[in-house]
């Protein structure tokens, strides 16, 4: 049986959202993720993604573009170690190298470390 995998990012990271998605999506894995939700209040959202957290076997964190997480996504860490779940950041930094670059001119996820805890 698979993972039940969390990702963790902001809404403008669409494009590391979608390849994560892919390169952790298998048969057996059910994979959670931040998505649009219009017809939801902001407590409905919050409410459900907490749900996710907790459930998750693992949790994916993916930073903004300058290596640092927004305050959602902070907050969302602090439950998930709160919650013991194993937690693996992907940081993505933009840099001016072209092999950073896929051949649209998006953003590569490149490196991955464990989280810690303070």
């Amino acid at each position: 049986m698979g993972d039940r995998i969390c990702i963790l990012a902001s809404l403008s990271q669409r494009t590391d959202i979608e390849e994560a998605v892919k390169y952790y999506r298998t048969p057996d894995n059910i994979i959670d993720y931040p998505k649009e939700q219009y017809n939801k209040t902001l407590f409905e959202i919050d409410y459900d993604f907490i749900c996710k957290i907790a459930s998750a076997d693992r949790i994916i964190a993916i930073s903004k573009d300058d290596g640092t997480f927004g305050e959602s996504v902070t907050y969302e860490l602090a439950l998930a170690t709160y919650f013991g779940k194993p937690i693996e950041t992907i940081v993505t930094v933009k840099e001016k190298v072209a092999e950073n670059f896929d051949g649209n001119g998006n953003n590569k996820l490149k490196i991955s470390e464990k989280f810690t805890e303070p």
